[in-house]
């Protein structure tokens, strides 16, 4: 991966800034705007920064620093000090500026790009402490906003097949008695039973979709990782038999369970595969054909989630992560919109998840956060507790993404130093990286009350 797409994608974004309307602005103070815009676009800096310099005092007489005018006129100044090489001046105008936004739009907002961007460029060749700051922060926060950018970069590059691809449908053929051929799925080798006449276009787009959204919250989330260099491996059964048949040959009680009941998964090394199978059975009306196939690529993408957040370095081998974060996470990318990109970085949130929290805030109430984080290895799994693992620990996670990012992957990280079980154990680690127990559930509240704004 290379830079350049991000350089690309902050110029477009602070252009945006350029062309914006000064609805709150004299208009004196706009035809000086547009008189000092005019000379940058002549090329005569120091005519475009005597103009700023007195459109900067009037924005600071008529207007107040949290105006989106004013941010605009002390942000060209600021490159236009830069481009004078004044850059101690545009460190010391624009550090006010950015700490003003941090305090209006929170420190992970992207209307900080441009400040971030201008003050990493003035840094750079006379404070290197602070060039390293202001570097590493621009470029997080390019991340976080843009990744998907980053993602398409490298979406179209190819991966090699595997031979395991080739085994594993040998191994289903032995099982199930049906034959088992292997397709190009982009970044997967689909295995599916040659006498399928399932049309597999709607699901290998929605596994690049799927591909996508997990790999740009990755990048937005600060996982390092690199690209893959072989395909993953995908199993599509043509019903729940075979994929019964399958899970069961395992000879696993856990396996066995899950095979009644789950409508598919992630199986992680040595087997490191998707499965799921068709839910269609023929006999169903249009709308519930319609609703079973959405609800079939909702699961396609949580369980691509599962495969991707392992392969990629998010979820260490051997780790027993709480539930509620692993499925939380995973639940995070299913989507209203199955054309775009979803997860928590976007705003693609499965409203049906929304409904269900909000009916149940409004009968009996939510599980606070202490009881989500604090379930124990045992009581995670029981069957009462299954909404809260997942459709709470999904809104648990999003929250965490936006509002603590830094803190929400020490805390991921922190469980594969040592194994904690305990609902004790648990609890006192969450909060320990999170912050007060206190504080962060009057943030969860109010973030919960945003989110059903949207239903």
């Amino acid at each position: 991966m290379t830079s350049k797409p991000l350089f690309t994608i902050l110029l477009t974004f602070c252009l945006s800034w350029a062309s914006a309307t000064y609805a709150n602005a004299p208009t004196d103070l706009v035809s000086m705007v547009n008189a000092y815009k005019a000379f940058i676009q002549q090329g005569k800096t120091k005519a475009a920064l005597s103009l700023a310099r007195k459109a900067y005092a009037m924005a600071e007489k008529d207007l107040s620093p949290t105006d989106t005018s004013y941010q605009i006129i002390t942000h060209d100044l600021g490159r236009l000090l830069l481009k004078a090489n004044k850059n101690q001046q545009a460190i010391s105008l624009l550090t006010p500026l950015l700490e003003q936004q941090e305090q209006q739009f929170g420190k992970f907002d992207k209307n900080l790009i441009p400040t971030l961007k201008t003050l990493t460029e003035a840094s750079r060749s006379i404070k290197s402490k602070l060039y390293k700051t202001y570097s590493t922060r621009y470029q997080k926060l390019a991340l976080r906003h843009y990744s998907d950018e980053y993602v398409k970069g490298f979406e179209k590059q190819p991966l090699k097949s595997t031979q395991q691809a080739k085994n594993l449908a040998k191994k289903l053929r032995k099982i199930t008695g049906k034959n088992y051929q292997v397709t190009d799925a982009g970044k997967w080798d689909l295995i599916y039973n040659h006498n399928s006449d399932k049309d597999f276009a709607p699901i290998i787009e929605q596994m690049q979709l799927s591909h996508r959204s997990s790999l740009g919250f990755l990048l937005a989330f600060g996982v390092a990782s690199k690209p893959a260099k072989e395909k993953f491996k995908a199993v599509y059964f043509n019903d729940r038999d075979d994929y019964k048949a399958y899970l069961n040959s395992f000879k696993s009680v856990e396996r066995s369970e899950s095979a009644e009941r789950s409508a598919g998964m992630y199986l992680r090394p040595p087997i490191n595969s998707l499965i799921l199978f068709n839910r269609l059975n023929g006999s169903e009306s249009q709308n519930a054909k319609l609703a079973k196939e959405k609800r079939t690529l909702q699961t396609l993408r949580h369980e691509i989630a599962h495969q991707l957040f392992f392969n990629f370095g998010l979820h260490a081998k051997g780790v027993r992560y709480p539930r509620w974060l692993t499925e939380g996470l995973a639940e995070t990318m299913e989507f209203e919109d199955q054309s775009v990109i979803s997860g928590p970085q976007t705003t693609n949130i499965n409203l049906t998840v929304l409904t269900r929290l909000q009916k149940k805030h409004s009968s009996i109430g939510l599980s606070p956060l202490r009881r989500i984080v604090s379930m124990s290895a045992k009581t995670e799994y029981d069957r009462e507790n299954t909404r809260d693992v997942y459709d709470m620990g999904s809104v648990v996670a999003r929250f965490l993404y936006q509002h603590h990012p830094d803190k929400f992957l020490e805390y991921i990280v922190s469980f594969s130093k040592g194994r904690t079980v305990e609902s004790a154990k648990r609890r006192a680690q969450f909060y320990r990286y999170l912050g007060d127990e206190e504080q962060l559930q009057t943030e969860f509240d109010a973030y919960l009350a945003e989110l059903f704004t949207l239903l």
